[in-house]
């Protein structure tokens, strides 16, 4: 074979490199796409206006924003780049423009008697340092979110971000939501309440979204520095008035403190959303905001405390106050990680919330109405909406008051209900091939049985759709011939069976049974359904 000439050949050696190295040009257009990490606050209430500070990457050119649903309008005020360091002449002059802005709103309070003199390190000089004026081209402050509109900030505020910036901070910069874009999200009071989709659009279209959740009570951010013994001299915060829903970020280390009043026997639903805003943080370790929630009375003696609810990561405390009075709830992350991206809303009242519901569905077409158990509720039973099949959702809903949303499926099966006293194979309820039973498991030693006929080589499936409809049970599920030999069981299943699972990939714990089994010969079987953990 005739060799090419040697220079032929150095090149095509240098143009093969080039093409084994060198990322494909779809490689470096996804490395430009933009994406978000978070929102903050993330959720509104209906009727307001709310500034929302969206963070991502690649988010320079973003031309607009979307929110799903109606009712609700967002429009880009400002993109800020990401500032990864300052320089010493940009730190001197920043911490200057703050000590004037905290030598101003330092004085409006010992004015009103509420502070007394400032400590000499938070005086104001009366002109500009000479190491910091005048201050070139270079060394001007960037635009950044973090200082931007310093003379609209509260003495708290200032207070805190002259601690961020005196390095006692543990920040981490992060790329991937380093970038950040302001927008201005416009809420009908009209509008409907619950989870909408966020999203900016770029010159390549929408990017992934993030959680917005519409509300209907007031809301507030937290105001910082709120940590345990982190004021020093300034005076408490106000207590909140309930119901309030209170959105706050955990930096790391953080726990952020809130005060509210309240009377003796309220029934206080204490509701936190965090997995819920943001179900997975690729970087993260483990990959979601894992969110605790306490509170504790004046004297400091904790009532109760939560970090879950369930088996739902996101925590619910249910209080019924012991006295009046004055009381702090704690949210902090379980093992104190944090971040710009862990987000949070925590909503404190007497609210409505469902803690249970039976049945959970029926077939499409057929009325359908469930039986509620819950704090707060005005009605214990409620209706669904039985069109199209698949899974639904309802939620209580009285003015401002609106309950937690439940899940319930429409089937294009029938439905028969559980008969009491059908423990044993004796005692089996008979049913059936092709039907939904509705049941529950009523105490931990409960296992519900039913009696089939089938034929030999016929194949039989039962799926249980409990956990994937909200309910904490983790079922078990057996398959007997008439002789009481097991023939199948299962307990948990990862495999996608129907259109009906939820994404394991977001689940920790996909607890619905999944059996498949092939009938031996002809006669009576008999399936037989139990709590795994013997809950009931």
């Amino acid at each position: 074979m005739k060799q090419p000439p040697h220079n032929l050949a150095g090149a095509l050696a240098i143009l093969l490199a080039i093409c084994l190295s060198a990322p494909s040009q779809a490689q470096m257009q996804r490395s430009r796409d933009p994406s978000i990490g978070y929102a903050y606050p993330a959720g509104g209430e209906r009727g307001k206006s709310v500034e929302v500070l969206v963070g991502g990457q690649a988010l320079r050119g973003v031309q607009g924003a979307y929110i799903s649903g109606s009712g609700a309008r967002a429009n880009v005020i400002k993109h800020y780049a990401a500032v990864r360091m300052l320089t010493g002449e940009q730190r001197q002059e920043l911490n200057y423009r703050i000590r004037q802005c905290v030598a101003r709103e330092w004085s409006k309070l010992q004015s009103q008697g509420v502070l007394g003199p400032p400590p000499p390190e938070l005086r104001a000089p009366a002109t500009r340092p000479a190491t910091t004026q005048p201050v070139s081209k270079d060394d001007e402050l960037p635009d950044y979110w973090m200082w931007d509109n310093l003379d609209q900030r509260s003495l708290p505020e200032l207070m805190h971000l002259r601690h961020v910036l005196a390095g006692n901070s543990k920040r981490q910069p992060n790329e991937q939501i380093g970038e950040t874009v302001l927008l201005r999200i416009e809420i009908d009071a009209s509008a409907a309440p619950g989870d909408r989709e966020l999203r900016l659009v770029g010159r390549a279209g929408l990017t992934n979204s993030v959680v917005f959740q519409v509300g209907t009570l007031p809301e507030v951010k937290e105001l910082e520095n709120n940590d345990p013994f982190a004021r020093g001299p300034l005076p408490l915060p106000r207590p909140l008035t309930l119901p309030v829903v209170i959105n706050g970020q955990i930096l790391p280390g953080d726990v952020d403190l809130h005060r509210f009043t309240a009377k003796q026997d309220q029934r206080l639903v204490i509701r936190a959303s965090a997995r819920q805003l943001a179900p997975f943080m690729a970087d993260a370790v483990p990959g979601w905001f894992e969110a605790a929630i306490a509170v504790r009375d004046e004297t400091g003696h904790e009532l109760a405390f939560a970090d879950h609810y369930q088996f739902d990561p996101d925590p619910v405390l249910l209080l019924k106050v012991p006295a009046d009075g004055t009381y702090t709830m704690e949210v902090r992350d379980t093992i104190y990680r944090g971040r710009e991206d862990f987000v949070y809303r925590v909503t404190i009242g007497e609210t409505p919330f469902i803690t249970g519901l039976m049945p959970l569905g029926g077939p499409a077409g057929v009325n359908t109405s469930a039986t509620l158990q819950g704090w707060n509720l005005w009605n214990t039973r409620i209706a669904f909406l039985m069109r199209d099949v698949g899974v639904a959702t309802a939620a209580l809903s009285r003015g401002r008051d609106v309950s937690n949303d439940v899940r319930y499926e429409v089937s294009s099966l029938p439905s028969v209900g559980e008969q009491i006293n059908n423990d044993t194979i004796a005692t089996a309820q008979p049913v059936p091939l092709g039907v939904i039973v509705d049941g529950i498991i009523e105490a931990a030693a409960d296992r519900d049985t039913f009696r089939f006929t089938g034929k030999a080589a016929q194949e039989v499936v039962v799926e249980v759709h409990a956990r994937r409809l909200g309910s904490p049970m983790d079922s078990l599920v057996r398959l007997f011939d008439a002789s009481g030999k097991v023939i199948a069981w299962n307990d948990d299943t990862l495999v996608r069976r129907t259109q009906l699972h939820v994404d394991w990939g977001l689940q920790t714990h996909p607890a619905d049974s999944y059996l498949r089994a092939t009938l031996p010969g002809d006669g009576s079987y008999f399936v037989q359904i139990s709590d795994a953990q013997r809950q009931s």
